[in-house]
């Protein structure tokens, strides 16, 4: 046999002894049981050396298919006897608890609505009564589990509260609570949506996510600008200047036209360079640059004076 040591095992109810034993694994648990308040079970349950001590009736239930009653009986070897519990019995309209489940007269008048204290009025015998349903205010439940914060009326009747939420704040799914369970239902849908990039037009939803639509053009036709594109957070057009670019400016009265800061500029006159020679008394001649209707080109007239 092998070696072992003692201990015990103590709370409020009392102290009990036991033993731990020594193995090739090391000390053993204490084998002590716990103590527990004295019961009439022929057991020392509390280890003070005495049995069934300390109480002069013990608690005791008499039990049928009506309910359980509790009482007090007395002690003897173990077995409660002369217990005083009373028999359950079929709930009547008497003012007394027949089955002892700690409610009087109930079910008997029961109509199953949340927003009435249903009571029976004995009459002559306690098969005779009368039910009476007094409205009563407070929270309530409508049956409806997509209903929220069900409210009682002053005629006895739950009124329903305002709808469960079931946003998901998701713009691609159509979402609704379930009547027969109050689950959520988020369902896909075709709606418009917004991606979130301003360069995209006419984004479609498509299994529950936002697709991207057509993507803004900014090609602006201009020569004298490149790298066009969208901002994505604007949704406006940008470029970078193609300086320096040889250019039509559309006026034939300029030449070396040349693209500088996005625009076609002209830096020459088309007529520089023309010489106007003084005839008779006209002393003073000077150029300038027209254009020839309906053909178009340009011409250098002198003007004298």
């Amino acid at each position: 046999m092998g070696a072992s040591t003692v201990c015990h095992a103590e709370n409020e109810h009392g102290r009990c002894p036991g033993e731990r034993r020594c193995s090739i694994h090391g000390l053993s648990e204490c084998n002590a049981k716990t103590p527990r308040p004295e019961a009439c079970n022929g057991v020392d349950d509390n280890c003070n050396g005495l049995t069934d001590e300390g109480l002069e009736r013990f608690p005791c239930e008499k039990k049928n298919e009506f309910g359980t009653c509790e009482g007090f009986g007395f002690c003897s070897n173990g077995t409660v006897i002369d217990c005083d519990a009373r028999e359950p019995q079929p709930e009547l309209c008497n003012g007394i608890d027949d089955n002892c489940n700690g409610q009087t007269d109930e079910e008997l008048c029961y109509d199953g609505k949340d927003c009435t204290r249903d009571t029976c009025v004995p009459g002559a015998t306690p098969e005779e009564y009368t039910c009476v349903y007094t409205p009563i205010a407070g929270p309530c439940d409508d049956l409806n589990p997509c209903t929220i914060g069900d409210r009682c009326d002053d005629q006895g009747n739950c009124l329903p509260g305002g709808l469960k939420n079931c946003d998901d704040l998701n713009p691609c799914t159509d979402d609704f609570c379930e009547p027969g369970t109050g689950n959520c239902v988020h369902t896909y849908n075709s709606a418009p949506c917004e991606d979130g990039n301003f360069c995209t037009q006419n984004d479609y939803c498509l299994n529950g996510a936002c697709r991207s639509g057509t993507t803004k053009n900014c090609l602006d036709d201009n020569p004298c600008t490149k790298n066009e594109r969208c901002n994505p957070a604007t949704g406006e057009c940008d470029w970078d200047p193609a300086d320096g670019v040889a250019c039509d400016d559309q006026d034939p009265c300029t030449v070396n036209d040349v693209c500088s800061g996005g625009k076609c500029i002209g830096p020459d006159d088309f007529c520089e360079g023309t010489v106007c020679q003084p005839q008779g008394d006209q002393v003073i001649c000077t150029y300038s640059c027209v254009v020839v209707p309906f053909i178009g080109n340009a011409t250098c007239p002198c003007l004298c004076l």
